[in-house]
């Protein structure tokens, strides 16, 4: 990372270099203000992590920045990678970084070294900024991720899903494909974060309650879930824009509906899995009974019996599959989805293969 080191130097205000045990820990900064309580929490985590089997890092440098819009640059230039020997990227990718308040960036070919990002824009957008429970939770997950490189993780890449979408009915009355070929690129969105990002956010999560924060990651998916709460009224405007829209037949607007709320929720079925994939089932039955009163009862009626489905088959998921194995497991995903959509007069018919058979 020197070169996004030497891209922010001008504007740092704030260094730090540290010794843990034997880890060597750089904090840098851009801002003042918020940096030093921020950096309390992030030192608590570390040490927690530092005493689990299979720690890799012997270096961890931890960025407080106002944005990553000059990451965000710096990725963009190098045209960086998402597989193999790579910097890994979160879901989203280069392009979403802006929004994310909490990043981990490592390489898979060199586990000594991780770089954490600390996007306060983001975090204070969110509500974050400040609240050591959220931090501590944030910046836990973050520093699973690359600790849980298990042989499900590593399969879930090496599984290619291709989507493709018909209808029974007219989406539109003057422009059917290209409503369709909309429709199918959130399929396709859809398709990959239940699938191909699932096993690592799951046993990130895992991960994270298993080091004995579980109880900062449940007020973080407690918040995650009031949150989606609060966003009921966007689903209204969505809700007047699709009826708006005197392209789309009414079976058009319920459709991209049922999609939309798949989109905005589902992965919270992650949050609960990881939760009772651990045994920690207080938090996971208080998670669904918030979710079935104050959600779920106000989206498409499908999206309650999908989430349980999705929850059970990731409470399901060992992190020993074989690639062919963890395709079996995409295509059982996809069958939920696809039984949604059938009720909606849209087929989904999908192709799930292993990279070495699509390579053969």
């Amino acid at each position: 990372m020197s070169q996004f080191d030497k891209a922010v130097a001008h504007t740092i205000k704030h260094f730090e270099l540290h010794r843990i045990g034997g880890l060597e820990w750089r904090v840098i900064s851009d801002i003042e203000d918020g940096v030093v309580a921020i950096t309390a929490v992030e030192e608590a985590v570390l040490r927690r992590f530092q005493r689990l089997p299979g720690w890799p890092h012997t270096v961890v440098t931890f960025f407080v920045l106002q944005d990553l819009s000059a990451l965000q640059r710096q990725l963009q230039a190098r045209d960086a990678a998402v597989h193999g020997g790579q910097m890994m990227l979160p879901a989203g990718g280069i392009a979403g970084l802006m929004q994310r308040p909490v990043v981990n960036l490592y390489d898979l070919a060199n586990p000594e070294a991780c770089h954490i990002f600390i996007n306060q824009a983001a975090m204070v957008q969110a509500r974050y900024w400040g609240d050591v429970q959220a931090e501590t939770a944030l910046l836990a997950h973050e520093h699973a991720h690359p600790l849980v490189e298990n042989a499900t993780v590593q399969a879930s890449r090496q599984v290619s899903i291709a989507v493709q979408l018909s209808s029974h009915s007219p989406l539109s009355t003057t422009a059917h494909e290209r409503w369709l070929a909309r429709l199918q690129e959130v399929a396709r969105s859809l398709a990959e974060r239940l699938c191909t990002f699932a096993p690592r956010e799951l046993f990130t999560n895992s991960l994270v309650i298993a080091a004995g924060f579980d109880d900062a990651l449940c007020y973080l998916d407690r918040m995650t879930a009031a949150r989606a709460v609060e966003g009921l009224p966007g689903r209204q405007a969505l809700v007047a824009g699709l009826r708006a829209e005197d392209e789309l037949t009414d079976a058009g607007r319920n459709v991209f509906l049922l999609l939309a709320d798949m989109q905005a929720h589902l992965e919270m079925a992650f949050e609960v899995a990881a939760f009772r994939w651990r045994g920690a089932v207080q938090c996971a039955d208080a998670l669904e009974q918030f979710l079935g009163a104050e959600l779920f009862s106000l989206l498409t009626p499908e999206i309650r019996p999908i989430f349980a489905a999705l929850t059970r088959i990731y409470v399901g998921l060992p992190n020993d599959l074989a690639p062919a194995q963890y395709a079996d497991v995409v295509r059982s995903i996809l069958a939920v989805v696809a039984e949604a959509l059938a009720s909606y007069g849209v087929a989904m018919h999908s192709t799930v293969v292993t990279i070495a058979e699509k390579e053969g």
